[in-house]
């Protein structure tokens, strides 16, 4: 009888350690996907999307492109 609860307690303690060790490797993945989360978000506050001389820069360009082709190499 002794002999038939200690592999019973043995049995126990490998499913109880399993299902720890397999919750707490999911709570690191989630730790994991919320900090890689939270840099990106950190990252694209320190570099905006839409900025006034940036706008500004791609309209000039835009429009002056086509005179910077054109007459840009006969003056060098």
């Amino acid at each position: 009888m002794n002999f038939d609860a200690g592999i019973r307690f043995i049995v126990f303690l490998i499913i109880f350690g399993v299902t720890n060790y397999l919750m707490m490797l999911r709570r690191y993945e989630n730790d994991i996907k919320k900090k890689k989360y939270l840099q990106q978000e950190k990252i694209s506050r320190l570099y905006p999307k839409v900025h006034l001389f940036s706008e500004i820069k791609k309209s000039f360009y835009r429009i002056f492109s086509p005179f910077f082709i054109s007459f840009l190499p006969t003056f060098i």
